[in-house]
């Protein structure tokens, strides 16, 4: 894997980077994470060494994988933002509740990868697990 997006810092995006920083599934170096509030970049990045930005379209640039971790709402928005850079290759994986892969085909179309997961709780303290529904082919 080349480079790993996060789109949101909040508490499961958070522990999902952390999670996969701490278990060394890919090096900091090749992560980016974006979200609004500049305070929780600056954090993940002294803790993680994770490269952080304000921009989604900067953060999702060259990714192969990029995962919205953003509230429902906001998810058209996003992936407005980045559509352009998600290619047939791409993986999309949404850990946002109630937007279902339809939802996010009409905005990245409908050749993506995309893949729902939605983690319980414990995943916040490094100890739950996800159901993982991916697109039917």
């Amino acid at each position: 894997m080349n480079k790993l997006c996060f789109i949101g810092a909040g508490n499961m995006g958070s522990a999902m980077i952390s999670g996969v920083v701490n278990a060394n599934i890919i090096d900091a170096n090749k992560i980016c994470v974006s979200n609004k509030s500049a305070g929780k970049l600056i954090d993940l990045n002294q803790k993680l060494k994770v490269n952080t930005t304000t921009d989604n379209k900067k953060a999702s640039e060259n990714s192969d994988v990029v995962i919205l971790a953003v509230e429902p709402h906001i998810i058209p928005l996003v992936l407005e933002e980045i559509k352009d850079n998600i290619n047939k290759e791409t993986i999309v994986i949404s850990v946002a509740a109630g937007v279902t892969i339809s939802d996010i085909e009409k905005i990245t179309g409908t050749d993506r990868k995309i893949l729902r997961v939605m983690p319980n709780t414990p995943c916040l303290v490094g100890e739950g697990m996800s159901a993982i529904c991916p697109k039917k082919i």
